[in-house]
């Protein structure tokens, strides 16, 4: 009873903590902790949302992340596997209905957008912008943290969740945390190499934004690097 009665304290506390603070600011782990309170009413979801951004990498992959493999995890569980993926189609189907059929028609927006999601971030991240063929969005997901290169990033990271959402059109977006909005030879090559790959796909690689602060380079709006959008 003491013990069901320090994690009932807990809840409140978070719940209260969540309600009052900028959802921006909170920490991934968090937000998958109290998410999961919904599917395990009484156990302690702390160790078990740490478990899974640990294992998957980020809150956007977990909650994109099939359910054969999050099932595989120790303590998610039949009700909480599926609360995840209901919650990913359900927040992916309620941007769709809020925008108009024109969304995100123009580049500012869609670099705004990007900016806001990587202004603050500490460490280097690279994330996705799936649109349809008319730029309306459809889902923002992070492909990789601590760089661009091989090892940081994976060609499974950015197939998977463009197939998931039937995007046709994406833009990557990096930051630099203590750097400027310029692109290394690194980030060119990165970019080359997604573009033919898409390409093959019949996807379209519509830009690569570089983000420094409040600083951001359009790397096909460059025309140092337009070519690389444009090689044949």
């Amino acid at each position: 009873m003491q013990k069901e009665n320090v994690h009932s304290g807990h809840r409140k506390r978070m719940r209260e903590s969540f309600l009052k603070r900028d959802f921006n600011s909170m920490p991934e782990h968090e937000i998958l902790e109290i998410l999961l309170y919904y599917a395990h009413p009484r156990n302690d979801t702390n160790a078990l949302a740490h478990r899974l951004i640990n294992e998957f990498g980020s809150l956007e992959n977990v909650l994109s992340a099939p359910y054969e493999e999050l099932i595989k995890i120790d303590g998610v569980g039949e009700n909480a596997a599926v609360l995840m993926i209901l919650f990913s189609r359900l927040a992916v189907r309620y941007v769709a209905a809020i925008d108009s059929d024109d969304a995100y028609k123009s580049d500012d927006e869609i670099v705004k957008m990007v900016v806001e999601r990587l202004v603050n971030e500490p460490k280097e991240k690279v994330i996705a912008v799936l649109l349809d063929k008319k730029k309306k969005l459809l889902n923002i997901t992070e492909i990789s943290t601590g760089g661009i290169d091989d090892a940081a990033f994976k060609p499974r990271a950015l197939i998977e969740p463009i197939f998931r959402c039937s995007a046709t059109r994406v833009i990557l977006a990096h930051n630099h945390p203590q750097g400027f909005a310029v692109p290394s030879s690194a980030d060119c090559d990165m970019t080359a190499d997604v573009r033919k790959m898409l390409r093959t796909l019949e996807i379209s690689l519509d830009d690569h934004i570089i983000v420094a602060g409040k600083d951001w380079f359009s790397m096909k709006n460059s025309k140092k690097y337009a070519d690389i959008f444009y090689e044949y």
